[in-house]
């Protein structure tokens, strides 16, 4: 919890959409926290010992933390990279010319190497 903690406070001065995307994942967090609680009680009572398996159950908090930070980080490059766009990508239609096209194609390139691989289109289509 306390790395979680860290992260927020290291956006402590950005607007606050983002600030309550983090809030909200701070309560998802402590809320899972409360469930795993609940459940390991429920299943660790005496009455529940004949239904229990040997199987070892598996504590994916740390994935579960490092997943979300991704998906933040992710997002945060996302409404960057729309604040760009909506701004033409910095630039003036007076002002642009064939080396404004290359970055726009290679952005699309590499943008695309990211949807193909995540809708599993292009080379990582089945």
């Amino acid at each position: 919890m306390g790395c979680i903690l860290s992260f927020a406070h290291a956006f402590h001065g950005w607007d606050s959409p983002i600030k309550l995307m983090i809030s909200l994942y701070i309560q998802l967090i402590e809320a899972r926290g409360r469930a795993s609680l609940i459940a390991r009680k429920r299943f660790n009572s005496p009455k529940d010992a004949t239904a229990m398996t040997t199987r070892r159950s598996t504590d994916n908090t740390k994935a579960l933390d490092a997943f979300m930070a991704a998906k933040v980080e992710i997002d945060l490059m996302l409404d960057r990279l729309q604040d760009l766009s909506d701004d033409h990508f910095a630039t003036h239609p007076d002002e642009i010319h064939w080396g404004h096209v290359g970055t726009l194609e290679h952005y699309a390139g590499l943008l695309r190497q990211i949807t193909d691989s995540a809708f599993k289109e292009g080379e990582h289509a089945a």
